[in-house]
């Protein structure tokens, strides 16, 4: 009798445990990430001052829930939001990612709304629109807010070779300023696409003293009305990319490392300047564009400490009948006062001539200070935390 219970307990004691590891299997990863970038600003452009008491643009949170599959794949699901710039087209909250991932060692598939492949890196500002003009390709549909040619629904789709070589090609539907008709081609369709190739270090293994870091050129291209032409590429304003990174001093603790992108777009020739109030007479002239940065970071027990960053940023319209040309030196500081809390402070000068002067005036200087508040949390962990939800949104220390 004393037998018979002993093997009764046994085997409810591995039913139990079979039963608690599958119901952890079936039960996904619930992921929690939340940004908060508060800084007060002051603005000096043509002698005028103007101050913001709080910009909270760019704060948002994000839920995300990832689970194993069948074989080797795995499955990410996000849901996520921003508040934009005040007064943006785009209301008082913007849904910026939306979308769900399926994934393996070799292959990724991204379909929903998301950042798109409009720049190859990050580069370290307070804010991703800091530096926009200069690193990102433009979307010629745009009403200007930078949203707008940062996220649209997405389309991607990546074959990694040994791990760091990673191979795209995506396609988007970027919104448009004002919404076009509510037709199914005008709202839905895809009006811009590209595809990139990029070397790019692994994050586990970033800090294994190695100096080339990222290396990448990529395509994108956005379809657009264009009177009198009839060919679906003399439609298309085409961007080429180029990004690397460098570390220049790839010591853990005491880190350096320098950043540069350059965007070449053709342009069209019937774009010879008058740039108004959108997007589209910058987005489709013919231009290049280059932003470079040199950053520092001191790291204390692994953790990063304190970072110092220079950046400039260069853009120039050839083909315009006034010579123009922008220009935007910028420089920031950032302390860490504890887990996930920073303090930082930036300044950047941006400087406009030709027919850009004439829109914007000659330029500002512009000096923030601001307080970053960075949240991440996870419950029923199966993942390591290299896709964390936090890299989703711009890093300013990337």
């Amino acid at each position: 009798m004393g037998q018979r219970r002993l093997l009764i307990a046994f085997a409810g004691t591995f039913s139990l445990a079979g039963a608690v590891i599958a119901f952890a299997d079936l039960n996904p990863e619930v992921q929690l990430g939340a940004r908060a970038v508060i800084n007060a600003a002051a603005d000096v452009e043509d002698g005028e001052a103007a101050e913001a008491v709080a910009d909270f643009a760019d704060t948002g949170l994000n839920v995300g829930f990832r689970q194993k599959l069948y074989g080797d794949f795995r499955a990410r699901m996000v849901v996520g939001f921003q508040f934009p710039e005040a007064g943006s087209p785009l209301g008082p909250v913007f849904f910026d990612q939306v979308f769900i991932k399926l994934g393996s060692k070799s292959n990724v598939l991204e379909i929903g709304r998301s950042r798109v492949a409009s720049t190859l890196q990050e580069f370290p500002t307070l804010r991703d629109d800091d530096s926009l003009e200069y690193a990102d390709v433009l979307n010629p549909s745009s009403g200007g807010d930078s949203r707008e040619s940062q996220y649209g629904e997405t389309i991607r789709l990546s074959r990694i070779f040994s791990q760091r070589f990673w191979l795209t090609g995506h396609g988007e539907h970027m919104p448009a300023a004002p919404p076009a008709a509510a037709t199914a081609a005008a709202d839905y369709g895809f009006n811009a696409g590209g595809a990139s190739f990029v070397y790019a270090v692994p994050e586990s293994q970033r800090w294994n003293r190695q100096v080339l870091e990222r290396l990448g050129v990529g395509f994108f291209g956005y379809y657009v009305t264009r009177e009198r032409y009839r060919s679906f590429t003399d439609k298309v304003a085409k961007n080429v990319l180029g990004a690397v990174t460098v570390n220049v001093c790839p010591d853990p603790v005491h880190f350096a490392d320098l950043r540069h992108q350059s965007i070449y777009n053709p342009g069209f020739a019937e774009v010879t300047g008058a740039p108004g109030a959108d997007y589209y007479s910058l987005a489709t002239a013919k231009s290049y564009a280059a932003f470079t940065s040199l950053r520092y970071l001191y790291r204390r027990y692994e953790r990063p400490s304190l970072q110092a960053s220079v950046g400039f940023g260069y853009k120039t319209f050839p083909d315009f009948e006034d010579e123009t040309d922008q220009m935007l030196p910028l420089a920031n500081l950032f302390y860490r006062l504890g887990a996930g809390f920073d303090v930082g402070v930036q300044y950047r000068y941006e400087r406009f001539t030709g027919d850009l002067a004439a829109v914007r005036g000659d330029g500002k200087h512009i000096v923030e200070l601001g307080l970053v508040y960075s949240v991440e949390q996870s419950w029923n962990r199966q993942f390591d935390d290299r896709d964390s939800l936090l890299n989703l949104e711009h890093g300013y220390i990337p």
